[in-house]
């Protein structure tokens, strides 16, 4: 059996999976252990109703044939951006990363990323935001923030999540290019605008750390039907 780990499958949406090509003889048997590493805690709706379902199927129909061996919150080391260069270079078989973690290497799928590509103002009815924000350095944080609320129209609804002060895992992070919000500063964003859900949670990780979040979901005021006309 032979695993190569330099052939890798980049699909673009707000994420991207990275898997290699596994080349096996056609008679082989003996069971084949992948490593899937990505940034994501555990309890996220990404490991647990995604990640962790796929792998379970993969092994189911191959009869135990492949195994999947997932390592979220980055447990192998190194950070989001280096996820890509750890599946070229062998430290993981697969990751889950984004294009916009290793910026400049897949142009031509980053340009999906890009906030709001082809959309005008007030052009949607409902936002959603989850751990988007906390990659970015605060500046693009909080201007991306306000193109997320300038893009829904009157009536329409936002959902945000934010990692928030009181994390204290940070290995993820580049030093230099993430953002943490205050406690109540979603809030304070969002204050003329209807809060229908506030929720701040708190989940553990490595090393006795913790990483806290705010989830808030608002709704613009007005009614619904006075945004921006479409073309």
């Amino acid at each position: 059996m032979t695993i190569n780990r330099r052939h890798l499958m980049l699909g673009a949406a707000a994420s991207a999976i990275a898997a290699p090509h596994v080349v096996t003889s056609a008679n082989a048997q003996s069971p084949i252990t992948l490593k899937l590493h990505h940034f994501l805690p555990p309890v996220s709706n990404g490991h647990s109703k995604m990640l962790a379902p796929w792998a379970k199927k993969v092994e189911e129909e191959s009869k135990g044939r492949i195994k999947i061996d997932i390592f979220p919150s980055m447990q192998l080391g190194g950070t989001p951006p280096q996820l890509y260069d750890q599946a070229r270079d062998g430290v993981a078989d697969i990751v889950w990363t984004l294009p916009g973690s290793t910026p400049g290497r897949f142009p031509s799928t980053e340009v999906f990323e890009l906030p709001f590509i082809g959309a005008q103002r007030g052009d949607f009815d409902a936002v959603v935001s989850i751990g988007l924000l906390m990659f970015f350095d605060r500046p693009t944080a909080l201007r991306t923030l306000a193109e997320l609320q300038s893009s829904v129209r009157p009536g329409g609804v936002a959902v945000i999540n934010v990692l928030i002060e009181g994390t204290t895992y940070l290995d993820m992070f580049d030093p230099a290019g993430h953002c943490l919000f205050a406690r109540d500063e979603l809030l304070r964003c969002f204050q003329h605008w209807h809060i229908v859900s506030s929720a701040a949670e708190e989940f553990d990780a490595p090393n006795t750390s913790v990483k806290s979040f705010h989830t808030l979901i608002a709704r613009k005021p007005g009614e619904p039907g006075l945004g921006a006309s479409r073309p």
